[in-house]
């Protein structure tokens, strides 16, 4: 696609690059970051390119560090991220040029460039096509960069099974593994867990609440501290309960810490639609797979209510 051609003619444009992704990083996220920045220094290893943000993620567990200086007249990348307030360094606005690489549905535009597709169960499958283009034969994919993306298509996408998977995937997955990454290896570090989290999981499953095909998981701050967890890492065991024949929706909710309010993660099966819920109470992502947050009390029940009111829409609809 000639849109794709962009991000390589901004690169070779600028000496110094800026690569950002959302708070709350995901493999997703993390994946494109350091699977773009590999790229670059594999190709380009005159320019200065760095991950910035403020948090970490488990996998990938660094960032690095720049001066506001490092900015200016610097391109910045924002990956994986809908939304301005999202991004995890609001000064990805102090560069000179800014391009955006996303696959949630375009609800603000904070970018000078945009290459969106929503259909995408990844952005890192995106980005392996855009860096497999023609345009790009002369500045190969490294394994390093493959295999932080295929991370993330792993993690987005939960071992290729998601809605919006399909051959595109497939073939996306199957040039990276091309490049000679241990596609077993990857798999273990990605979604092997430590007994702690085992136990931890098994846990939360005694807490859920089910009704009429709704997996429901409030944790209020007194259980999380006796877990010795955030309200973030809650969230990111949304996936725990997504195997269950019974679940159509399931969604976990957690004191975020701020006087009552309530972080979440919502999840669905296909044909029973998250997105539209999450919009109305301050978050978004897509059909089957979106996030909220400041929830009050109140909202977090209106929120239960909606979902299994959309249980009802869809089978209705069958």
């Amino acid at each position: 696609m000639q849109g794709y051609a962009k991000l390589l003619e901004l690169t070779k444009k600028y000496e110094k690059i800026a690569v950002f992704r959302h708070t709350h990083p995901d493999g997703d996220a993390a994946g494109s970051q350091l699977g773009y920045k590999s790229w670059v220094q594999a190709n380009f290893p005159e320019k200065d390119v760095r991950a910035l943000g403020f948090e970490t993620y488990d996998i990938y567990p660094y960032v690095d560090q720049a001066e506001d200086e490092f900015l200016e007249g610097a391109l910045a990348v924002i990956l994986d991220t809908s939304n301005s307030a999202r991004v995890d360094d609001a000064r990805f606005r102090r560069a000179a040029e800014v391009i955006r690489i996303d696959h949630h549905p375009v609800v603000e535009h904070f970018e000078d460039i945009l290459i969106c597709e929503p259909e995408r169960p990844s952005v890192c499958e995106l980005l392996a096509d855009i860096l497999s283009e023609e345009a790009y034969a002369e500045y190969p994919l490294t394994q390093e960069s493959a295999a932080y993306l295929y991370s993330g298509m792993l993690t987005d996408t939960l071992n290729l099974s998601t809605p919006g998977c399909n051959g595109r995937t497939m073939r996306a997955a199957a040039r990276l593994a091309d490049t000679g990454i241990d596609l077993s290896a990857l798999s273990v570090r990605m979604f092997d867990v430590p007994y702690a989290e085992f136990d931890l999981r098994t846990k939360l499953r005694t807490l859920i609440e089910f009704q009429d095909g709704l997996c429901f998981l409030r944790l209020e701050t007194p259980q999380l501290q006796e877990m010795g967890i955030t309200s973030n890492d809650a969230k990111n065991m949304i996936a725990e309960f997504g195997k269950v024949r019974e679940f159509k929706i399931w969604a976990v909710v957690a004191d975020n810490g701020k006087g009552g309010l309530y972080d979440g993660s919502l999840r669905s099966k296909d044909g029973y639609l998250v997105n539209g819920i999450a919009s109305r109470h301050h978050g978004g992502g897509h059909d089957q797979a979106a996030g909220i947050k400041d929830l009050t009390a109140e909202e977090v029940l209106l929120l239960k209510e909606e979902l299994l009111a959309e249980i009802k829409r869809a089978e209705s609809a069958l």
